[in-house]
Order: structure tokens, then C-alpha cells, then sequence
């Protein structure tokens, strides 16, 4: 096995230089591009779930406090969103 590495070697400083990559150089780097977005793809998933958990909570909290206002001047909470004046949907 290391004959054949060593064989690659010399044949790749013998050869002239043409500027272009070979098939090998650009197979590497596709799978070491592979095995970064492999690592990144997780992260970011875990990103946009965090994102959307704290819109949810931030929705909640002005629930919460548009229910307290409603209270205030009926003696019921509101049974709907109308009622409450929040128009924002939740995805």
C-alpha cells in the first residue's frame, strides 16, 4: 500500500504542472465538505427550534397579559383571541 502511495508522489512531482485538480484532490474535498454539513446541519435544526420556542413564549406572555388587561375590564377572562385584540397567528 505505501509503495503505491509513494508511486503517486513521485508520478505527482514529475508531472508538469497544468493548474487543474485531480479527481482524487476534488473527492476529498467533497467528502470533507460532507462531513462538515454532516456536523453544521444538526446545530442549525437545533437553532431554528430554539428560534421558534421563544416566539412561542413570547406569544404565551402576551396571551397572558392581554387576558390580565381583558380581566380587569370584564369580570370573565375572554374565551377567544378576538376578544383578547391579539390578530397574530402562531405557524
Amino acid at each position: 500500500m505505501s509503495s503505491l502511495i509513494l508511486r503517486y508522489l513521485h508520478h505527482q512531482l514529475n508531472q508538469e504542472n497544468n493548474g487543474g485538480f485531480t479527481l482524487l484532490e476534488l473527492l476529498i474535498s467533497i467528502v470533507i465538505l460532507g462531513i462538515l454539513a454532516a456536523i453544521a446541519l444538526p446545530s442549525m435544526l437545533k437553532q431554528t427550534l430554539r428560534a421558534k420556542q421563544a416566539g412561542a413564549l413570547s406569544y404565551i406572555g402576551s396571551v397572558n397579559r392581554a387576558q390580565q388587561v381583558y380581566r380587569l375590564e370584564f369580570p370573565v377572562f375572554a374565551n377567544n383571541m378576538t376578544n383578547l385584540g391579539l390578530t397574530e397567528k402562531v405557524n
